[in-house]
């Protein structure tokens, strides 16, 4: 995340989003408040391709679906294309095709599951049992996992009552906006989690982190931890990364 000592200079920002779309608002907002700036001009340059025609991710990785795979990749070429320096994906289902998407373009794509243990890892405490509120997928196939693992964490997820109630949570809001329902059926998770013995909690789906909940546990909200690690980098970024680019195109 940090750049060698150098001239900095300002990344121009892709956001592949609509996955979904209002969490693709939110992350832009948080861009936006997260930046030191007196002006416009002082601001992100950011290319944000909201399309949320990408197929269902959980339902594709749980064997129910269409590969979102071919318009992923579609996207982050688009976005490189489009000149974008680095590429962020406001969806954290999504980056289980990390290493696809990767292959796919020459420019860095920030890794949402790392940059989330690397804020858990600033403030967490002695409580290493991790829990995880995401969609059916990220918790059923491990994404965070073996990550948590690496650095001395235990992952705990709901059980089948709560997570059912998580997965309702993601499409009130997903649907309809519905907040309110939202709220309710994360406080009552992160309080299951609680009984369990969980220190701590990632909110592990970007939607969820849309809803202001009253928590019983530190949250560590993978959407907000993504935008914060997406301006930290794209505004200390080597000035010879851009003057290479401008001669390469």
């Amino acid at each position: 995340m940090v750049c060698p000592p150098c001239k900095n200079s300002r990344a121009t920002v892709g956001v592949l989003g609509g996955m979904g779309p209002a969490a693709t608002v939110i992350f832009f907002n948080e861009l936006v408040q997260r930046t030191t700036a007196t002006r416009d001009q002082e601001h992100l340059k950011v290319l944000i391709l909201n399309d949320p025609t990408i197929p269902d991710r959980t339902a594709f990785l749980l064997g129910d679906g269409e590969s979102p795979i071919p318009q992923l990749v579609a996207g982050v070429k688009s976005l490189e294309e489009q000149g974008a320096d680095m590429i962020v994906i406001p969806c954290n289902t999504a980056h289980f095709f990390l290493a696809n998407l990767r292959a796919a373009v020459q420019i860095p794509i920030l890794d949402i599951v790392q940059e989330t243990i690397e804020s858990l890892k600033k403030k967490s405490s002695e409580n290493k049992k991790v829990g995880l509120l995401s969609t059916a997928a990220t918790a059923e196939l491990d994404l965070y996992g073996p990550a948590l693992t690496k650095e001395g964490f235990s992952v705990r997820l709901p059980d089948a009552t709560h997570q059912g109630k998580i997965n309702e949570a993601i499409r009130l809001i997903k649907s309809s906006y519905d907040l309110d329902s939202g709220r309710k059926l994360q406080e009552e998770t992160l309080q299951h989690l609680r009984n369990q013995g969980v220190g701590s909690a990632i909110l592990g789906c970007t939607e969820l982190g849309l809803v202001e909940i009253e928590s019983p546990l530190p949250l560590i909200d993978s959407l907000k931890t993504l935008a914060e690690s997406t301006v930290k980098l794209a505004t200390h970024w080597p000035a010879e990364d851009n003057e290479k680019k401008r001669k390469s195109s």
